[in-house]
C-alpha cells in the first residue's frame, strides 16, 4: 500500500478545517435566532452537523470535478497520485467510517450514494457499502444484501488500479458477497451470499453465479424472470 504523503495531508487538513470554520460560522448564525431553550444545544449540534456533511460532500464532488482520479493504473510520484491521496483521506477520514457500520438506513442508501457520484437507477438500495462510487453505475430495481462490498479499486504492493463495476437492472447480490473492479453483472442475474466475484468477471444476463471464486451455475429459466418482472411491478404500485 502506497504511504499518504506529507502535502497531500496538507490539502486535506486546509479543507477540512475550512468545512469546520464554515459549518461553525452557519452554526453561530443559527444561533442567533430565537430558539426553544430546552432543545438549543441540540438543534445547534444537528445544525452544524448537517451543515459540515453538506460542504464535505460539495467540496469532495467539487474535486473530483476539478481532479478526477482516472480509470486505469495511476503511476507512482505522478499528479494523479497526489490527487488520488487527497481522495482517499476524504474515504479514510469520513465515508468510510460513515457508511461501513451502515449507520445509514438501507431506504436512504440511493440518495447517499447519488451523493457521492455513483450512477444510480430508480428503486436500486443497498445494504452493504459502496467504495470509490463514481466508479460504480447501478440500474433500477436493483439489490445488495447486508454486509455485501463493492471495490473498484485494487492495491497489490505498490500497484493501485480503478477499474468501473457496473450492476445491470434486477439484479440481486447476496449478503456477504464481494464484487472486485472491473466485474459487469447483467440484468435479471443473481450472485448468491457470501461469494467473490473476481477482477474482471464478466457475467450475463440472467445468470446465476455463487462460490468462492463465484462461478456461473446456470441461467434463470423463463419462468423465473416472469415470476421476476411481476414481482417487480407488484411492489412498485
Amino acid at each position: 500500500m502506497r504511504r499518504i504523503q506529507g502535502l497531500p495531508i496538507l490539502i486535506f487538513s486546509s479543507l477540512f478545517l475550512s468545512l469546520v470554520f464554515f459549518a461553525g460560522m452557519l452554526s453561530r448564525f443559527v444561533g442567533a435566532l430565537p430558539l426553544p431553550g430546552d432543545f438549543r444545544g441540540l438543534i445547534l449540534v444537528f445544525t452544524f452537523v448537517a451543515v459540515f456533511l453538506a460542504l464535505l460532500v460539495l467540496v469532495y464532488r467539487g474535486f473530483l470535478v476539478l481532479f478526477p482520479i482516472p480509470v486505469g493504473e495511476i503511476a507512482v510520484g505522478s499528479r494523479e497520485e497526489r490527487n488520488w491521496m487527497v481522495y482517499s483521506c476524504f474515504w479514510l477520514f469520513f465515508f468510510n467510517p460513515l457508511l461501513s457500520p451502515l449507520w445509514i438506513p438501507v431506504p436512504l442508501t440511493r440518495l447517499v450514494y447519488l451523493a457521492l457520484g455513483c450512477k444510480v437507477g430508480p428503486g436500486s438500495y443497498f445494504a452493504g457499502p459502496i467504495l470509490d462510487s463514481h466508479f460504480v453505475t447501478v440500474g433500477s430495481g436493483t439489490l445488495t444484501g447486508a454486509r455485501s462490498l463493492l471495490v473498484p479499486h485494487e492495491q497489490e504492493g505498490l500497484r493501485l488500479a480503478h477499474y468501473p463495476i457496473r450492476l445491470g437492472d434486477r439484479v440481486t447480490v447476496g449478503a456477504g458477497t464481494i464484487i472486485l473492479p472491473g466485474v459487469n453483472v447483467g440484468n435479471d442475474s443473481l450472485i448468491g451470499s457470501l461469494s467473490i466475484v473476481a477482477k474482471g468477471t464478466q457475467i450475463g444476463e440472467g445468470e446465476i453465479w455463487a462460490g468462492a471464486p463465484a462461478r456461473f451455475l446456470r441461467k434463470r429459466t423463463p419462468e423465473e424472470l416472469a415470476g421476476l418482472g411481476t414481482a417487480l411491478r407488484s411492489g412498485g404500485r
